[in-house]
């Protein structure tokens, strides 16, 4: 019914490219405004709704409305692309794949766009995600690898599935620069992801000293508050014209 009467919007958060001092690309994120213009806490409702038959509705209504949304900025190259959250159950059922290929064919700009793959729910069909792998490189979109280390067998899916990108989730990144804080988890990611020949983004970076140290390891793209909260599109262009 949200989806019917038009409750879901989208925001981007921007991820910096350190060394250039500029935009890399956005994450797509989803909100839920009610009827009363209240906007319902994300972490409230994304579990459920990734566990719901209609999440694929969703998913497939995010990529369009993103994609419709960024054309220009796509098209110019002001960010790179724009990244999506799905999760294994969503790929599992199979039509994803199919969608994607179908928008392809409409002339939708698929190629900028990225994946962000969630470990928040068990893999049961390697061979259906590994199928969406293929049409996403066949297409030229980006696989990221979500919530790295936190989730259902990370490593696993890092030895089975080929990652453009893997994301050092903000729960390792928070305590960076903490009394007692060992860097050997994320000094243990950037080794696997150089192994792999896969770049790297940390997420959820609040302070200058994270950013500090993440770019003293080598972590030159970074996701947080410090740089920017999540912006609506036309918030996001705004933000572009100032800080590029």
């Amino acid at each position: 019914m949200a989806l019917k009467r038009n409750e879901f919007f989208l925001v981007y958060q921007p991820i910096i490219d350190i060394n250039k001092a500029s935009t890399f690309s956005v994450e797509v994120l989803l909100r839920w405004r009610n009827a009363d213009g209240r906007i319902r806490n994300t972490a409230d409702f994304i579990g459920d709704l990734e566990l719901s038959p209609v999440m694929p509705d969703i998913t497939r209504w995010v990529m369009l409305t993103a994609l419709n949304e960024l054309t220009g900025l796509l098209k110019q190259q002001t960010i790179a692309w724009c990244s999506i959250n799905i999760s294994a159950k969503e790929i599992e059922q199979g039509f994803m794949h199919q969608f994607l290929l179908e928008l392809a064919e409409q002339g939708y700009p698929v190629n900028y766009l990225s994946f962000e793959l969630t470990e928040r729910i068990q893999i049961s069909d390697w061979d259906k995600l590994k199928q969406f792998i293929d049409v996403c490189q066949l297409l030229g979109c980006k696989i990221e690898l979500d919530d790295a280390g936190i989730g259902y067998g990370g490593n696993l899916w890092l030895q089975n599935l080929d990652f453009d990108y893997l994301k050092i989730d903000q729960q390792f990144v928070s305590q960076l620069g903490e009394p007692g804080n060992k860097l050997s988890l994320v000094l243990s990611y950037m080794a696997i992801a150089e192994e792999l020949n896969i770049k790297v983004i940390a997420e959820g970076v609040e302070t200058q000293s994270q950013a500090d140290i993440l770019n003293s390891l080598g972590v030159h793209l970074q996701q947080g508050w410090l740089y920017s909260r999540a912006l609506t599109a036309p918030e996001l262009i705004r933000y572009l014209f100032v800080n590029q």
